[in-house]
């Protein structure tokens, strides 16, 4: 490396970098004006290789590359440098290092061990996804380079969560691999159906999954194989069955793209072993890139990158004949195949070229480095954390958010931050930080998701904070109010439910003191810029207890795919439950009993069925059911009341009933009731936000006091006229149709626009 030019802003010490296609980043660096240095080895000896790459260097970074030899290859994380690591530094000087090598490597210890006793800030790169075993002194080392270093470039979601299981404690940002373009896609000459594979020969990559795979679609298919490995003459001994084999040997890199563009689509069906899954999978953006649809195995990354492109679709590794049913679909849909490919190659622009990755790259470095600034990305998607205790499908702040993801991945890029994230929307998000958290006791619960939350916050770096509630002592954006607990002492006047236990009763009281001081502090001008209702009437209490915060409503949705009524699905669990058509069913769905007014409902049946002896009560969900049994019986209408426990199907229920009813003492949405009307029910609702403006002058059920003759009279009443319970279900099914999770998700989104044109500013 040529001196006179001053202290360089990065120094990069790489392997990989060897070959100037890997330099890209780098050099992308250098002509936005960072001084940007480059160490690697003279030579590099790869597995596959018949003879060691010599090291090439990109015009961008002539004179400005440093090559040493090195012992330990071609092992990436053995390999060591032949000099002082800490004499080229305190020559050189750099403003900030980047390893790229794994923290547990050698490079990695030996650079940032000199790096960090002359008080140089640096990173290291990790791909690594695995939390596989290694050895003592290994783990000490990791442990020693991730305490110290200011940053590490995770390649995937998966590998900066794992950094952080590790222990680092600087900052662990996303910096995906690059795959530099190929040239623009062409039409694709020649007959038949053509499926590729494009990699090395060895076990691990699934090729028997494939083999299998193409052996199931018969005639008129040809997959296409470029590669080299220990399986090569296992896969010429093959049978595909009517289909065909064409083997091309190894291929050039330079050529790769004359292969993909050939393929009608790309597969990797990569299987993961105890010591490895698939890290990125580069050859998925590189077919995208060449106009070819991918299909990948459920191993490692491959899902997060065919997720994050939308250009393909995954199925379970070692699946054959899932494998198998995707392509046989793709085969007879051409259309389909070119708009995932131009999907895919449009997100894979935004994502994964060096000029994008660059940009990841620099929102790390620039704090790092005095006076340098990240360049603006033309395009580029605001970086919006969005923190919940849990996102999944199940309850209704945890749907809300799972349906904000999905909807919402195309405009921002997702950190979640969260104790439990779904595995299937974990594709969807650029990263998420996981907050270890204990499962009970709820103040216990509630004050560790308090305090981990709002360190890991400190710790990324995005445009805008979208917390679900006040659960960080931290300044946020956005909070979406599921649950307005001043708004719900307000109208039970204590902090538990009286008839519960007293152990329960005071674990209750204590999450929900809790849960007031935390809104106190954070629902208040300075701390919050603005409160997302999910209702009117709690936007209402919001106004009225936190009069500092503009609230706005984005309300819930329902899936009315899923939530609609089938009268195969009533014949059917009916017959199963032995409920003729003569019985009228009146369903409850819900846990928190005593809250929600399951006692009421009991006691209103018991009022009931002498004059309507075909009325019975369902109650869906988990709670104390030996005592509300035991109250059951005791009115003499045990055998009136089922409990079917907690259900994945509740649809089936909603579907197979005649009424719902749900005296709840405070609700903010109730999702069951919304879902309940798309099912077509006539509702029995207290005067309760959200179910009760469903309702509303008892159009699509019936709005009673919270008193077990009032429900009674309502229950009857609709248990007596099957007219009226048609009727009243036709008219919920047409109140709630506007609750759709579309509508649901565009009003967060509306907000993050709003929020951050007022000048929201990168955390």
């Amino acid at each position: 490396m040529r001196g006179g030019r001053g202290r360089p802003d990065l120094l990069v010490v790489s392997h990989p970098a060897v070959v100037g296609v890997n330099q890209a980043v780098y050099a992308e660096l250098a002509r936005r004006g960072w001084d940007v240095g480059l160490v690697t080895p003279a030579r590099w000896r790869h597995d596959y290789a018949s003879s060691p790459v010599r090291a090439e260097t990109l015009p961008a970074l002539a004179g400005r590359h440093r090559r040493l030899p090195t012992v330990g290859q071609p092992r990436p994380q053995r390999h060591v440098y032949l000099a002082s690591a800490h004499l080229e530094l305190a020559r050189l000087r750099p403003r900030a290092l980047f390893c790229e090598a794994e923290p547990f490597s050698l490079a990695a210890s030996q650079w940032s061990r000199a790096a960090w006793r002359l008080g140089i800030p640096f990173g290291v790169q990790q791909a690594e996804n695995r939390d596989r075993v290694l050895p003592a002194p290994v783990r000490a080392l990791r442990r020693q380079v991730l305490e110290r270093a200011s940053f590490v470039a995770a390649r995937s979601p998966a590998a900066a969560a794992l950094a952080r299981r590790w222990g680092a404690s600087g900052r662990v940002e996303v910096v995906p691999h690059h795959v530099p373009e190929f040239g623009a896609p062409g039409p694709r000459a020649g007959e038949g159906f053509r499926v590729g594979y494009v990699g090395r020969l060895v076990p691990e990559k699934g090729l028997d999954t494939l083999v299998e795979a193409v052996s199931m679609l018969g005639a008129g298919t040809e997959l296409v194989v470029a590669g080299d490995g220990p399986l090569r003459e296992w896969l010429l001994a093959r049978r595909l069955g009517a289909a065909t084999l064409g083997y091309l040997g190894p291929v050039p890199h330079d050529r790769v793209d004359e292969v993909l563009s050939g393929l009608d689509v790309l597969v990797l069906p990569s299987r993961t072993t105890p010591a490895w899954a698939e890290q990125f999978g580069r050859v998925l953006v590189e077919a995208l890139w060449c106009g070819v649809p991918v299909v990948g195995s459920d191993s490692g990354e491959i899902p997060w990158v065919v997720s994050t492109t939308g250009g393909g679709a995954t199925f379970p590794e070692g699946d054959a004949a899932a494998l198998a049913a995707i392509l046989k679909e793709w085969r007879g849909d051409p259309g389909l195949r070119a708009r995932l490919a131009a999907r895919g190659r449009a997100e894979a622009a935004r994502r994964f070229t060096p000029g994008a990755v660059a940009t990841a790259f620099e929102e790390v470095l620039a704090p790092l480095v005095p006076g340098r600034r990240p360049t603006p990305a033309e395009g580029r998607r605001p970086r919006v954390a969005l923190v919940a205790h849990s996102i999944h499908d199940q309850g209704g702040m945890e749907r809300a958010c799972a349906e904000l993801l999905r909807r919402g991945r195309g405009q921002v890029d997702f950190v979640v931050v969260a104790g439990e994230l779904d595995p299937g929307l974990r594709p969807l998000v650029s990263e998420w930080v996981k907050v270890p958290i204990p499962a009970r006791p709820a103040p216990l619960r509630f004050s560790a998701f308090y305090l981990g939350a709002a360190l890991a916050l400190s710790r990324v770096r995005v445009d805008l904070v979208h917390t679900v509630g006040a659960i960080v002592p931290s300044r946020v954006d956005l909070a979406s109010v599921h649950h307005c607990h001043a708004g719900f002492v307000a109208k039970e006047g204590s902090l538990a439910p009286r008839p519960a236990l007293p152990a329960r009763r005071a674990n209750t009281a204590l999450a929900r003191w809790l849960a007031l001081r935390a809104e106190s502090w954070s629902y208040r001008p300075g701390r919050t810029r603005c409160l997302a209702a999910v209702s009117d009437g709690v936007a209402g209490e919001l106004g009225r207890h936190y009069p500092g915060v503009p609230a706005e409503v984005t309300p819930n949705g329902v899936d009315r795919e899923r939530f609609r009524p089938d009268g195969a699905a009533r014949r059917d669990l009916r017959a199963e439950a032995a409920a003729g058509e003569e019985a009228v069913v009146a369903l409850f769905v819900g846990g928190d009993w005593d809250h929600k007014g399951l006692g009421l409902a009991i006691e209103a049946l018991a009022r009931g069925r002498g004059e309507h002896p075909g009325l019975v009560l369902w109650v869906v969900g988990e709670g104390p059911r030996a005592r509300f049994e035991g109250l059951a019986a005791r009115l003499g209408v045990d055998g009136a009341v089922r409990f079917w426990g907690r259900r994945a199907d509740t649809e089936r229920f909603f579907q197979a009933a005649d009424l719902f009813v749900l005296p709840s003492a405070y609700e903010t949405f109730s999702l069951v009731a919304h879902e309940a009307a798309a099912c077509g029910l006539p509702l029995v609702v207290t005067g309760v936000n959200g179910a009760a403006e469903l309702v509303g002058r008892d159009e699509a059920g019936i709005v009673v006091e919270r008193d077990p003759a009032a429900i009674a009279r309502a229950l009857g009443r609709l248990s007596a006229d099957p007219a009226l319970r048609r009727g009243m279900g036709e008219r919920a099914r047409e109140r709630v149709a506007p609750f759709t999770w579309d509508r649901s998700a565009r009003s967060v989104l509306a907000l993050y626009d709003s929020l951050l044109g007022a000048g929201g500013g990168v955390r």
